[in-house]
């Protein structure tokens, strides 16, 4: 799981849950930057949900969607190179493959690492970094946090996208140290070796992350990286005062609402009805 804390919160905005589109938006590079490289996690991966990224990618590199379709040969050139820059981590085996083979998918297979949960518990953290590079300019990275897997489910999604240019190479951002802390655990949470491009990949994130001075988004004060279950980040890391929870899952606990709530009063649960239906008495009377 990977979170952030932030506060004074601002707006907040619906997705249709049929749509995809902001998370499109959040791959495209920066005006007069192109995208150099990317890693991103995910619970449950569809391949064809995967697809659409560096697909994406590709179709920037024409003006218009026909213009790339008249010439498939370049355009699955184009896929070919992008992939090569795309990294993506997943639950070993819950990768949804489809039951025709396709030759575009055959693109993907360098790009997915499966993984295992140190602890027997499972990979859950909807993170991914973004590099970004343009001549005679700063570095720029993009941070997204979703809610939702790579998957085509028709579930809402909220996503937070941090944009921070990688400006001063001698004094780094200590609230960065999360971020780089949960890059260089992931391979070894790896169920096999990673290949070389994955591996150099991670390495130069690791070695520019700290240094890039991520924006924290209008509405808001302060933020924090939370990359819960790795070493040294086994602990809730919210605080233990508060004067109201919210709490937005589809998966609810008896325990952990027990023990949050005894502080603050008025708290909101948003939930299945099948979870709820399987609370307590003593956790309803809560929320």
């Amino acid at each position: 799981m990977f979170s952030m804390g932030c506060t004074k919160m601002g707006g907040q905005k619906m997705l249709a849950p049929d749509e995809r589109h902001l998370f499109l938006q959040a791959l495209r590079p920066p005006e007069g930057y192109s995208f150099d490289s990317g890693i991103g996690t995910t619970f449950t991966l569809d391949l064809y949900s995967l697809l659409i990224a560096p697909l994406s990618l590709a179709f920037l590199e024409y003006e218009s969607p026909e213009q790339a379709l008249q010439d498939p040969l370049m355009l699955m050139e184009s896929l070919r190179r992008y992939s090569s820059r795309l990294s993506i981590f997943c639950q070993a085996g819950y990768i949804n493959v489809p039951a025709k083979s396709n030759l575009l998918i055959s693109f993907l297979e360098k790009m997915v690492v499966e993984v295992s949960s140190p602890r027997g518990g499972v990979f859950h953290p909807k993170f991914w970094l973004l590099r970004y590079t343009a001549k005679n300019q700063p570095v720029i990275y993009r941070l997204l946090n979703l809610t939702r897997n790579l998957t085509f489910d028709r579930s809402w999604d909220l996503m937070v996208s941090l944009k921070g240019e990688v400006v001063n190479r001698k004094r780094g951002f200590g609230r960065n140290r999360p971020v780089v802390d949960f890059l260089r655990a992931l391979p070894n949470l790896a169920r096999h070796n990673l290949n070389v491009n994955v591996a150099n990949c991670l390495e130069q994130f690791q070695a520019e992350v700290m240094y890039a001075d991520f924006q924290v988004p209008e509405g808001f004060a302060d933020l924090g990286f939370h990359p819960i279950g790795i070493p040294k980040y086994s602990h809730f890391p919210f605080p233990n005062y508060l004067d109201r929870l919210l709490v937005i899952s589809p998966f609810l606990s008896n325990t952990f609402l027990s023990e949050q709530t005894q502080r603050g009063d008025n708290h909101i649960l948003v939930s299945r009805v099948e979870s709820l239906d399987n609370l307590s008495k003593k956790s309803r009377k809560k929320v």
